[in-house]
């Protein structure tokens, strides 16, 4: 609710910034962006002592806000670190740095290395570093791991948003190697949005099966296997469905999915449009 409070409040100043730009040829809304940026801080408490986060958007400050709740255990790991010993940490999938900054805080003679490939993060990670003055300490390193060796990956960012996470590398498969499936889907609409709207697709996926990688550093740090195979045998569901808007703010309709190995499914629903 307050979201949408905030969105339509984002459009109310967007039109007088329209109006403004279009009479003075300047923009006040991108003043907004400057001075939201630099009051976008947020300070917490660890091990008595007060450590800065960076938090340009509603993600990075949640995460920020559910610093000693959302991951407790990740929390007390990281507290068993000998502390008569010289440490290396490794941070992989470090985001914005929050465990990072927890275990230089925390231990005085650990050395951090922060694992974060996607540079939707890495702005805020190297912000997050820099104004907790441990630069000295922690070090970034923005390549991804992978067991496959010289050569050029794709990146699987799930959202261009910092403070996202759930990313994959080189797979395209998502990041658990769960319910994972190689897929075509091809279809076509007719109709009119305002009355009648028809379909008719087909989808054809192959499961995929996770494997054990036989990777030397994936056993040595215990990390679950990520390599994945296509199973031979692909499921085909063709469907078809028609819906009928009764006005914008509501339709019915009927859906029905034939499957080569799921059973055959009929949707009857009334769905209402927000």
């Amino acid at each position: 609710m307050f979201k949408k409070f905030s969105y339509y409040f984002y459009q109310f100043l967007k039109f007088f910034d329209n109006i403004i730009d279009f009479t003075f040829n300047k923009s006040f809304l991108s003043w907004f962006k400057e001075f939201m940026v630099e009051d976008s801080y947020k300070k917490i408490t660890i091990d008595e002592k007060e450590a800065i986060f960076f938090t340009p958007n509603y993600l990075t400050r949640w995460r920020v806000d559910t610093f000693f709740t959302k991951e407790p255990e990740t929390l007390e790991w990281i507290k068993t670190f000998e502390k008569d010993k010289q440490i290396t940490f490794w941070d992989i999938g470090s985001n914005i740095g929050l465990y990072s900054i927890y275990a230089a805080i925390t231990h005085s003679n650990c050395k951090i290395i922060s694992f974060e490939p996607s540079s939707n993060n890495l702005r805020v990670l190297t912000r997050n570093i820099s104004i907790n003055g441990l630069e000295e300490r922690i070090s970034v390193f923005a390549n991804p791991l992978s067991n496959k060796n010289e050569k050029f990956l794709m990146m699987q960012d799930n959202e261009f948003r910092e403070g996202g996470a759930l990313n994959s590398y080189g797979e395209k498969f998502n990041f658990e190697g769960d319910d994972s499936h190689a897929s075509f889907i091809a279809g076509i609409r007719f109709g009119n949005s305002n009355h009648w709207e028809g379909k008719i697709f087909i989808d054809a996926s192959k499961e995929a099966t996770i494997v054990d990688s036989g990777n030397p550093v994936c056993k040595a740090l215990s990390c679950p296997p990520y390599d994945a195979e296509l199973s031979d045998d692909s499921d085909k569901k063709f469907g078809l469905g028609v819906l009928y808007n009764i006005n914008k703010r509501s339709a019915v309709f009927i859906e029905s999915t034939s499957s080569k190995v799921l059973d055959n499914s009929f949707k009857l629903g009334y769905q209402l449009n927000f």
